[in-house]
């Protein structure tokens, strides 16, 4: 008998750890929000965009919500798209959070993205937990590499679309892994599509994330039918660049912009080659940039690179190569390229892009690999060195973020008109120095207003292209021949509300 209760004691043990560790992966994103939040001692569920991606996603959502097409734009860039009032970020805002709208209307709007993405990755969890089933040890794997995995622990208290995306890519390998082990060709490869076309919505970067679906679709054969798989493939990623970029304003120096102006196709290429070595150049240094984002480049690199290994080394043990593992270093090859050709390799840019797709192939290796302890060893170490090089970073963004309150100025807004004698919106124009990071100003600003950037020092002309000038006291008085003879107002503690229309 007392063998017997022994025996049911471990098991009951072994439940409680395994149930108790998927509850707290599905809660993670809260978890490790409220541990920050003890330690740095704030409540950084109240986080607020400060940063001007966050401000731009949050202000396009809020007046979206408001206004539907009918606002002014947040043309952070001080660009207009050719389509609609979106700005640089096309319409991947909408497609991340669009489903919310009613929340951008309500009272705890400010904090709206950073709750919906904290829902959503406990939802990409939950789904994760569900399909996968994970057991004690894949559990707390999983566990541990949410709460310490650099991604999270520096933008989880953000309103940056990054985390949503990471929420997608999660589900994604999750479905990809369950149909590997499942060999279920229809139902998994359809839910695949759905969830890898979101992703691309969200982030159009990540169009590489369908190639290890396609070719898995078509056996890994190179034949008629993954031939034409693959040039519809292409020719769909052809058709939605070019849909994405008609929504899409372009930003101000940007490589692409670059390539477009550039004549000629040795111009062009030129270019591309230019800016490739550059991007080489400072992928691979290990002072180019904070620790953290060095840390996630090598990440990337090499799980690229353990894709191709393990496949190998699984031919050696099997006599068969493991193709899944080579589409995966494909996909990550082929982001690679764009991001070296086409992007920018600093400034955190290439940590956002990376970041989800690793955190993704990372759990799905983890998986494949259950099987084989040095592999796992190799990828549990890794996985501890780029947070470590996280960790000993100088960069800590919830400290230095802070939370701000949020003031209610919309009284000082209620005066303004917010369309033109032919019904269309009107434009606020912001200066640089304290007005655009301010989300009370946003929260107040009439949601059809649109909104946008005065880069560097101000000219008649950007003076003029909008409705209203909204800038620091500062930059009135030593910009005031530009403002003489229009209608103005205080506003105290932010500056100065020009009207320069009659």
């Amino acid at each position: 008998m007392s063998n017997v209760g022994g025996t049911f004691k471990k098991r009951n043990s072994s439940s409680v750890l395994l149930y108790g560790g998927r509850i707290a992966l599905i809660l993670s994103p809260v978890l490790l929000l409220l541990i920050q939040s003890i330690i740095l001692k704030t409540d950084l569920f109240k986080s607020v965009p400060v940063w001007s991606d966050e401000l731009d996603y949050w202000r396009e959502m809020f007046s979206f919500s408001n206004c539907g097409f009918n606002f002014g734009g947040s043309l952070f860039v001080g660009h207009d798209a050719k389509i609609g009032p979106l700005g640089a970020h096309s319409f991947s805002p909408l497609a991340a959070w669009g489903v919310f709208f009613p929340v951008f209307r309500s009272a705890f709007a400010p904090y709206a993205i950073l709750w919906i993405n904290l829902f959503m990755l406990c939802a990409a969890w939950f789904i994760f937990v569900y399909l996968i089933k994970p057991d004690i040890k894949i559990t707390y794997v999983a566990l541990i590499s949410a709460l310490i995995y650099p991604l999270n622990v520096l933008y989880t208290h953000s309103s940056m679309i990054e985390l949503s995306a990471l929420a997608g890519i999660i589900v994604y390998f999750s479905i990809l892994y369950k149909w590997e082990e499942e060999e279920d060709e229809g139902k998994w490869f359809v839910w695949l599509m759905i969830v890898g076309i979101w992703c691309i919505c969200v982030r159009i970067t990540y169009i590489v994330i369908l190639f290890p679906a396609i070719w898995k679709k078509t056996k890994f054969k190179f034949n008629i039918r993954s031939i034409l798989a693959m040039l519809a493939y292409f020719l769909g990623f052809l058709g939605f660049y070019k849909l994405y970029n008609l929504f899409c304003a372009d930003y101000p120096g940007w490589v692409t912009e670059k390539i477009s102006e550039a004549e000629g196709i040795k111009g062009k290429l030129s270019v591309i080659f230019y800016n490739g070595k550059d991007n080489l150049k400072n992928f691979f240094s290990p002072t180019s940039a904070d620790s953290a984002q060095v840390g996630m480049r090598y990440f990337f690199f090499i799980l690229l690179l353990f894709g191709i290994g393990a496949a190998v080394r699984n031919a050696k043990i099997k006599s068969k190569v493991n193709l899944l593992y080579i589409s995966l270093s494909v996909m990550m090859g082929g982001l690679l390229v764009m991001m070296l050709g086409l992007y920018d390799i600093k400034e955190w840019r290439d940590f956002r892009t990376f970041a989800p797709i690793a955190f993704g192939v990372f759990l799905f290796l983890v998986l494949g690999e259950r099987n084989d302890l040095l592999n796992r060893i190799f990828l549990y170490s890794f996985m501890i060195f780029v947070s470590m090089m996280c960790f000993t970073s100088r960069v800590n963004f919830a400290r230095d973020k802070g939370v701000t309150e949020v003031k209610d100025l919309s009284s000082y807004f209620a005066d303004l008109e917010t369309t033109d004698e032919k019904g269309e919106p009107r434009t606020v124009g912001s200066d640089m120095i304290n007005n655009w990071c301010d989300v009370s100003m946003m929260n107040s600003l009439p949601a059809k207003l649109g909104y946008q950037i005065f880069y560097g020092d101000l000219t008649e002309e950007e003076v003029h292209k909008v409705d209203y000038c909204f800038v620091s006291k500062e930059t009135y008085l030593s910009n005031k021949g530009l403002f003489t003879g229009y209608e103005s107002f205080e506003i105290p503690g932010y500056g100065m509300m020009i009207k320069m229309f009659n």
